[in-house]
């Protein structure tokens, strides 16, 4: 399995919010920790990025991705992406289209209540809903 395969395929799902059990190594299937999580200068988006480093606590698996809390309220979605209206750390107006991987039922719950709610943003893919 290439790099690009695992970083695009498998590191979404060890976000997950619906999985019950710690994160594991796609490589041995042993326990991931998180190693650092360090802000990143980035003039690429209106949130404050963090760098993440994934690491297996048996094998050599390392995984580093980009995250963000994105602050809003679902204004469309499909079954690949999703577009939230929200605000930037600095009270811009910000509208932003991703990818996701979230539970469709969740979203048109979400999308209903019109709740402004956190989403957790890793690699411009949207993963989670923090309440």
């Amino acid at each position: 399995m290439g790099l690009h395969t695992i970083h695009n395929k498998i590191i979404p799902d060890l976000w997950d919010s619906s999985q019950k059990t710690t994160m594991k190594c796609p490589h041995c299937d042993q326990e991931l920790h998180v190693e650092s999580i360090d802000e990143i200068d980035s003039f690429n988006t209106p949130f404050i990025p963090y760098e993440t480093i994934l690491k297996c606590s048996s094998c050599t698996f390392e995984s580093t991705s980009q995250s963000y809390a994105l602050r809003g309220s679902i204004q469309d979605f499909d079954l690949h992406n999703i577009t939230i209206t929200g605000w930037s750390p600095s009270g811009s107006r910000v509208v932003s289209k991703l990818d996701h991987v979230m539970d469709f039922s969740l979203l048109k719950t979400l999308q209903k209540s019109e709740e402004i709610v956190e989403f957790l943003v890793v690699d411009n893919q949207v993963v989670r809903c923090i309440k």
